[in-house]
């Protein structure tokens, strides 16, 4: 502080302070300031020359409970009160007694234009919530105040100072403005929570009403039922597939219109209330039956599945069945209408063995070993005649194919007869 301090107080005698010169009681670390300082030594002069208007509205700052100080003279010497001190941080206490825009560079540009018109009209004024930047830490921060500057009437009759009664509201401001973020975001979050909560309720409203298309517009059957098979919805495309009313099927249980054959499998997998497929046959209103592919889904109450009718699939397949057998037997046929010839001619061979050795035995004066031989001859013959019958008969057979396990040696020499008469070979 420019203001040099007195460690006593010297005699009024030597044209210097003494305590009783200072009227003032209290006035805090501040009050303890000035009276323990000699102004005689600073710009200020004597405490016993100040007007009495000067030392009066000194006094009142000093005792003020909140932030007060006065401004004096043109170049507004700045004394102030210990709330005061406290607001300026770390350039307290060397900015007492100096020249308020010469100490408060970062605020002076502000104030001292206020002080000099106040000084200059006589009317004082409030400012409320004023923005300041000020460096009282160190640092620059924002800081917020509402204030009022008051002339003080000098000697002369002019105006010679102006009061200052100020209130910080920084912290009330950034409280104000938490509280005012705090509330922005909440309701920021209502707002999104609301388009949330739209959103999800379109998409569900078009869900459902897509589910609720698909259930009136499938061409497969849908139903739910309970675990114990009991019927609770059905969808329009029973009466189209299978003739049934809505009316008709609510409240009976599917097992009543699967036919008796499927009856053990569908309850098995009723019963495992897994998801998966099955198959069985639905009784039709007329008393026909459709066969029905089912893709299920369980869920914790009930049954879901759907139904696609693959009666004409199946019939098609049955009937491609027959007719990949009847070509099987056609080709059958035209290669036993190939082999006539030879096995005609084997035949012809067969019965020209025969025909001689039974010729051959009605001699009377044939020897024993040569009609035994004859009769072995004959034995053989018709042997051989009949496993080329048999073999035949087998070829012609209409009978499904069936894999089985064989000696593939055996049957291709028991073939051996058949192909060498086919081919011709002797």
């Amino acid at each position: 502080m420019f203001i040099p301090p007195a460690d006593e107080f010297v005699s009024s005698s030597r044209g210097k302070l003494t305590s009783d010169a200072l009227p003032m009681i209290g006035g805090g670390q501040m009050g303890d300031l000035v009276r323990g300082t000699d102004w005689s030594l600073t710009p200020l002069g004597a405490y016993n020359s100040w007007p009495a208007s000067m030392r009066t509205a000194l006094s009142l700052v000093l005792n003020a409970k909140g932030i007060a100080a006065l401004y004096w003279g043109e170049r507004q010497w700045l004394l102030y009160n210990d709330a005061y001190g406290l607001a300026l941080g770390d350039r307290h206490p060397s900015a007492f007694g100096q020249p308020m825009p010469d100490v408060l560079t970062d605020i002076g540009p502000v104030l001292g234009p206020q002080v000099a018109e106040v000084l200059r009209t006589g009317k004082g004024f409030a400012i409320e919530k004023l923005s300041m930047t000020m460096n009282r830490h160190g640092h620059d921060e924002e800081t917020v105040w509402t204030y009022s500057f008051s002339p003080i009437q000098g000697e002369s009759g002019g105006f010679a100072g102006v009061l200052l009664l100020a209130t910080e509201m920084t912290q009330q401001i950034l409280a104000d403005r938490e509280r005012d973020k705090a509330e922005g975001d909440r309701a920021q979050a209502v707002v999104q929570l609301k388009e949330l909560n739209a959103r999800l309720e379109a998409e569900v409203t078009r869900r459902t009403e897509d589910r609720n298309r698909l259930w009136l517009l499938s061409s497969d059957i849908m139903i739910r039922c309970t675990f114990e098979g009991l019927i609770t919805a059905v969808n329009p495309a029973w009466t189209v597939l299978l003739g049934w009313q809505t009316d008709e099927l609510i409240g009976r249980t599917i097992f009543e219109l699967i036919h008796p054959e499927d009856l053990d499998h569908t309850i098995k997998a009723v019963n495992m209330s897994a998801s998966g497929h099955a198959y069985n046959r639905f009784r039709h209103r007329d008393g026909s039956y459709r066969r029905i592919s089912w893709s299920t889904q369980p869920d914790d109450q009930q049954i879901n599945a759907v139904g696609r009718d693959f009666t004409a699939e199946y019939d098609a397949a049955q009937a491609l069945a027959k007719a990949e057998e009847a070509l099987r037997q056609s080709q059958k046929l035209e290669a036993i209408g190939q082999l006539t010839g030879g096995v005609a001619h084997d035949f012809n061979n067969l019965l020209t063995v025969i025909k001689s050795s039974t010729d051959m035995l009605k001699r009377p004066d044939i020897a024993d070993e040569r009609r035994a031989r004859y009769v072995s001859v004959i034995s053989d013959t018709v042997e051989r005649a009949a496993k080329v019958t048999s073999q035949l008969l087998a070829f012609a057979r209409r009978q499904a194919l069936k894999p089985s396990v064989f000696v593939a040696c055996d049957s291709v020499k028991a073939l051996a007869g058949i192909i060498s008469t086919m081919v011709g070979l002797k």
